[in-house]
């Protein structure tokens, strides 16, 4: 009767056990397997309102099945784009050469637009970020990965070459059974403060000198 029941005991003991090595499992599949949760419909100038700021573009790469292109579309995109970077090979993945890019002095806050061209079996095309309503499908096409890691198509292997401390920006060409993984083409967008120019410093340095003349004259007619 004892052998009986310690041996029921085991059963049950391993089947407790396969479960949650089973859970488990599943558990960190689900964690493995990234899905786009904040999709930022359009990318903005960094830095404090008011400040002019140098902007530089970098190409990371991509897992286009297609050659590909990141342009940039100061003038909006009813006119050319501007290429920026190496352009993907059509392997996946493909990783790019180090690459920046300046592309131009702007405001902070203001709205910089990029495009993904691209060739696949229907013929060329291109997405942009922004406004949904400029795409063919009306979908957001670009994604604002923030500075987490961006997988591959497999979903569990890091893409090559992501940074860990910038902002990366994936586009997404062909929707898939409505989804999409937004790593077709990434990039990163980084920008520095412009300095002021020396004259400017010049000139402010002489008015703060002419505001303490000022003030020393006014205390000695007082006394």
């Amino acid at each position: 009767m004892n052998g009986t029941r310690s041996t029921g005991v085991a059963r049950r003991l391993a089947l407790a056990a396969t479960l949650l090595v089973s859970v488990g499992s599943t558990a960190q599949a689900s964690i493995n397997i990234p899905a786009p949760t904040v999709l930022q419909a359009t990318v903005f100038t960094p830095g404090l309102p008011g400040q002019l700021m140098m902007v530089f573009v970098s190409v990371l790469g991509g897992a286009s099945r297609s050659p590909s292109q990141l342009a940039f579309y100061q003038n909006g995109v009813s006119n050319p784009g501007v290429n920026i970077g190496p352009a993907g090979t059509g392997t996946n993945p493909w990783v790019a050469a180090p690459n920046s890019t300046f592309i131009g002095t702007f405001l902070a806050g203001t709205e910089l637009i990029f495009g993904d061209q691209f060739v696949l079996g229907a013929g060329p095309g291109v997405v942009f970020s922004g406004n949904p309503a400029r795409n063919p499908r009306g979908k957001i096409d670009l994604n604002n990965w923030g500075t987490s890691v961006v997988f591959e198509d497999d979903g569990v292997t890091p893409f090559p070459g992501t940074p860990a401390f910038a902002t990366t920006y994936g586009f997404e060409e062909e929707f898939r059974n409505g989804g999409g993984d937004y790593n077709d083409l990434l990039f990163t967008v980084t920008a520095r403060a412009v300095a002021p120019e020396p004259a400017s410093m010049v000139l402010l340095g002489s008015g703060i000198v002419g505001m303490m003349g000022a003030g020393v004259i006014r205390r000695r007619r007082k006394a």
